[in-house]
């Protein structure tokens, strides 16, 4: 298998665990929180779908994030970037309404099928060259490596969530189990 087939399938991995953790989320759910200052799924799932997005494109030098070319902001309503360099309390720094689960969902679907649409284009050797001007020094597979971990380590803060507040819930078998 080669390395681009390696990472389109661990991207569909993940889009695919994700899209299964939070599917049917009430805003309840979304916004509890196991501790008074723990992050809530909410913002774990903000901050990961986003940090997705901007890294991919924005980080790995790879285009426009879409939430600004695709206008997302508009839809959650929030502003077109964020000051922050901490994403997770984002929705508490800022004070933004909680995201609907369908338009987590849809970003992040767009997301996911604007960087399958990206990686079709990259070779291997793609991979080692420098990101772009803000982070030259970085190849661009050290920005997908990343995304990889970043969102799966997030996914699994979103699970334990969701098992305490549910502990019933479990991701049905070979969920995200990528065949080809």
């Amino acid at each position: 298998m080669d390395t681009i087939t390696f990472i389109r399938q661990c991207f569909g991995q993940m889009y695919q665990r994700m899209a299964e953790t939070i599917q049917g989320l009430t805003e309840e759910q979304l916004l509890w929180r196991p501790a008074l200052q723990a992050n809530c799924i909410a913002e774990i799932a903000f901050h990961t779908i986003y940090g997705w997005d901007r890294l991919f494109n924005t980080s790995a030098g790879l285009g426009q994030e879409i939430w600004i070319s695709q206008q997302w902001y508009k839809r959650f309503g929030y502003p077109s970037e964020f000051a922050s360099t901490n994403w997770i309390p984002i929705l508490r720094e800022y004070k933004l309404p909680t995201p609907r689960v369908g338009d987590l969902l849809a970003y992040m679907e767009a997301i996911y099928k604007d960087s399958l649409d990206k990686l079709n284009k990259l070779s291997p050797t793609d991979l080692d060259r420098t990101a772009g001007p803000k982070n030259m020094h970085l190849p661009v597979g050290f920005h997908l490596r990343h995304i990889i971990t970043s969102t799966n380590n997030h996914h699994g803060q979103i699970d334990y969530i969701r098992g305490l507040i549910d502990p019933s819930w479990d991701l049905k078998p070979g969920t995200g189990i990528i065949q080809s």
